[in-house]
């Protein structure tokens, strides 16, 4: 049963009701305590969903049973990145990196992070990473790209 509550999840965020997905993606943990990926996906819906400091407990939750879990680093950098809190959200962008070099959103927001912080240099290896990662998905966002200081 937790595999159909983790489907539902999925697909309750991916059509924009994480608020609704939060209560499916609990009931796969509750059927599956062990899988890191259903932990990820609800702590990806409780951030969606607004709600910070519950999606942070969960996706830490989700790196005690897999610290490879390059999705569950990104939406910590990515809860991080909101807060200001440069440090940890560089941090856990590298480990998502470390863990899936092609993932496309941790080198561009990574790269954000880092133009934000006024290291445009290594923020553009980070761009370049990104257009290799995901050529098309690059174009779409090529015009909303922030320009180095």
């Amino acid at each position: 049963q937790g595999e159909i509550y983790a489907g539902l999840c999925a697909t309750l965020i991916q059509m924009g009701r994480a608020d609704e997905a939060v209560d499916s993606c609990a009931q796969a943990v509750v059927f599956s305590p062990t899988r890191a990926d259903y932990r990820t996906r609800w702590g990806q819906a409780l951030r969606v969903a607004g709600e910070l400091a519950a999606a942070e407990r969960v996706l830490s939750a989700a790196l005690a049973f897999d610290a490879r879990d390059a999705r569950a680093h990104y939406e910590l950098a990515f809860i991080y990145q909101q807060q200001k809190k440069i440090e940890l959200a560089e941090a856990h962008y590298r480990r998502a990196l470390d863990a899936s070099p092609a993932f496309f959103a941790a080198h561009y927001n990574l790269a954000i992070l880092l133009v934000d912080a006024g290291r445009a240099e290594e923020a553009e290896l980070h761009f370049a990473a990104a257009q290799r990662a995901d050529r098309e998905l690059w174009q779409r966002l090529r015009g909303d790209l922030p320009r180095p200081k």
